[in-house]
Formats: C-alpha cells, sequence, structure tokens
C-alpha cells in the first residue's frame, strides 16, 4: 500500500485502501469463524463492492491510455520543454561573428 501512495492520486489511493480493508475484514472473518450475525455473501459483497469503486474511481483519474500511457505522455511533455528550453537558452553554438 505504501507504494500505492507513492504513485497514484489521492482519490485512487483512499480507493485502494478501501479494498485492502475490507479484504482484510473478510479474511479475519472467515479464518476466527463467521458469527451468527455475520453472513460471507455479505463481507464477500463488501470486498466486491470496494473493488468496483477503485474500477471506477481508477477510470475517473487515468487517462483512457491507462497509467503507462500517462507516463508516455508526461515522458513526451518533458522532453518537448527540455528541447524548447535548450533552444531558447542558446545552447546550440553561435557561429555568428
Amino acid at each position: 500500500m505504501g507504494v500505492i501512495n507513492l504513485v497514484v492520486s489521492k482519490g485512487i489511493a483512499e480507493a485502494a485502501h478501501a479494498i485492502d480493508e475490507e479484504t482484510w475484514r473478510f479474511h479475519i472473518a472467515v479464518r476466527r469463524g463467521l458469527t451468527c450475525k455475520e453472513s460471507w455473501l455479505d463481507l464477500r459483497g463488501r470486498a466486491v463492492a470496494a473493488q468496483g469503486n477503485f474500477i471506477a474511481v481508477a477510470r475517473r483519474h487515468l487517462p483512457p491510455t491507462g497509467i503507462l500511457g500517462a507516463q508516455a505522455e508526461l515522458a513526451q511533455k518533458w522532453c518537448t520543454a527540455l528541447s524548447d528550453s535548450a533552444e531558447r537558452c542558446s545552447m546550440k553554438p553561435n557561429r555568428e561573428k
């Protein structure tokens, strides 16, 4: 979860933490044995709902090309910015006298 906090937006991280929380609740309840008040389907349903919410949040926050496409777009912008900056700063040798 620590890596997720570093590389994604706050909304995606919160949705990922919700999956983690519901999955642990489900896992712990099943391991100790379900009580009369607990339903396997209800616990599993909350975990599945958290997964669905994560997918919806991620789709809203990421471009259609996904995270790899977003990284490629960012890299292209950086290359363009560096190239433009080099030209503006006259990094090319000045041959005029």
